[in-house]
């Protein structure tokens, strides 16, 4: 395998598990920091 192939597989391979993570996180979506809370009723 050469190094520039050997890169690009390491490259993906973050890549893919990055979004993996950050797809799958704990945060909460639509929060606006630093604004005032939004009560649900």
């Amino acid at each position: 395998m050469s190094y520039a192939m050997a890169m690009s597989v390491t490259a993906v391979t973050v890549f893919a598990g990055a979004v993996l993570v950050i797809a799958l996180g704990r945060e909460k979506r639509g929060i606006h920091f630093g604004g005032e809370p939004i009560i649900d009723e």
